[in-house]
């Protein structure tokens, strides 16, 4: 799963989005350092992509509320 998130960051980074490359980062972190896949890993990766998911959705409308949207949501995870 590491690998995947790693070339998803990269390409995020590539083709101009810098958050979404920050959301993968943190996932791809999460997942390098979490020893056991548990209900708590799941629902951390879960809102990770729910973020990317809702970041690509209101990027359409609007980069800079999604943005917003973003870092809250990181702050609420306790990943800032």
């Amino acid at each position: 799963m590491s690998e995947t998130l790693h070339d998803i960051n990269g390409q995020a980074g590539t083709f101009g989005y810098p958050v979404i490359s920050e959301i993968v980062h943190v996932a791809e972190t999460y997942v390098k350092t979490t020893r056991t896949v548990d209900e708590r890993a799941v629902l951390h990766l879960s809102a990770m992509f729910n973020m990317m998911r809702n970041f690509l959705a209101d990027a359409d409308n609007n980069c800079e509320r999604a943005s917003e949207t973003y870092f809250e949501s990181v702050s609420a995870l306790g990943h800032s």
